[in-house]
């Protein structure tokens, strides 16, 4: 069963607001229904903490694939280097 998202409960971060705010969304951009800024995914704080993440987990993958006995791949010269 697919789970359908709340529009009433989704939020977006207002830099103006500096909260994270219900919006509404043009074909564009989205903005705050609070005070009309344009408004982003995450703040910049959580944007950090995400990447951060991300980052760790793209390096216990790759960690996990190389103690597995693999080997990293090895990419081809290109034509420009000869």
């Amino acid at each position: 069963m697919v789970d359908h998202l709340d529009f009433y409960t989704e939020k977006k971060y207002c830099p103006r607001c500096h909260d994270y705010v219900p919006y509404l969304a043009s074909l564009t951009r989205s903005f705050c229904a609070m005070c009309g800024q344009p408004v982003n995914l995450f703040s910049k704080e959580d944007w950090q903490k995400f990447r951060r993440r991300d980052a760790k987990t793209a390096n216990a993958k790759k960690t996990s694939f190389l103690s597995q006995g693999n080997k990293p791949r090895h990419t081809r010269p290109s034509a420009d280097n000869n």
